[in-house]
Parts: C-alpha cells; sequence; structure tokens
C-alpha cells in the first residue's frame, strides 16, 4: 500500500534548560519560519509572571555535551538580543519579520530564551532561568 510521510519542520530542540519557580522551565515555541513571513513569532511560556525576559538569536549553537542551565548559543557568532517582558500568564512573544529573500531558504538560526527568575540557577548562583535552546531553518 501507499506510504505518508509527515515532515514536521523547525521541530529540532536541543540541550537542557534551567527551571525557575515551581520549578518550570521556560520553553521556546515558533511560529511559521516561511521566507517572506512578516508575522513569524518566537514566543515564551512557563515564564515567571511580570519578568524581564530576553531572546537570544545566533547564526550558531554551543556544541555538546552541555552542562546543566547553560547558553546554547554560540556567542562567538552574528548574534541579536530581544528584551521582553512576561505577561501576567508568564507568556511573551517577539515577531520577526523574515525578508521575501529566496536566499534565506534553509538558512539556520538558534534561539533561547533567558528569564529574570530568583528561583533560576544560571551558572550556579545567577537568578536566571533558561529555556531549551531551538534551531530554527528558515523554508
Amino acid at each position: 500500500g501507499p506510504f505518508t510521510f509527515f515532515y514536521v519542520k523547525n521541530r529540532a530542540i536541543y540541550g537542557p534548560g534551567c527551571p525557575g519557580t515551581l520549578g518550570l522551565t521556560p520553553a521556546l515555541t515558533i511560529g511559521d519560519a516561511s521566507v517572506g513571513n512578516a508575522a513569524f513569532a518566537v514566543g515564551l511560556q512557563n515564564a515567571l509572571p511580570g519578568s524581564p525576559a530576553v531572546l537570544g538569536i545566533s547564526l550558531g549553537a554551543m556544541p555538546a555535551p552541555w552542562s546543566p542551565c547553560s547558553i546554547l548559543l554560540d556567542l562567538g557568532a552574528p548574534a541579536v538580543f530581544l528584551p521582553a517582558s512576561a505577561d501576567a500568564a508568564g507568556q511573551a512573544s517577539i515577531t520577526i519579520s523574515i525578508p521575501a529573500n529566496p536566499a534565506l531558504h534553509n538558512v539556520p538560526f538558534f534561539a533561547q530564551w533567558g528569564v529574570a527568575d530568583p528561583s533560576g540557577g544560571f551558572a550556579g548562583t545567577v537568578p536566571i532561568a533558561l529555556s531549551r535552546g531551538r534551531t530554527v531553518i528558515v523554508w
């Protein structure tokens, strides 16, 4: 009989996150990363409500192995950091316009959220909770 294959784009999540309040690890969500999508969004869930947050996006990922509670982006590669604030539900979203440039097709980038959280344990003592890393490929 016929076979059906399903290809799910942009589901590559890597590395450990770093939990914060109530043991919740911030989660990174993404929208449609297609060329020409002016409304591409990178979302945050499970953050401490009302907390400042930052979305890091890099053209490189830190290679494995990863230690618990670490930055998973290659900060030596071109990177950008975008500020946000979690709402009362612990969510935030940043919209990034993807230009309608065919040269961006199949270009990968890597993303991770950081959230100010007194229960976070980045670098052992810094009060920041971190999401897991996410590989995003523009298609």
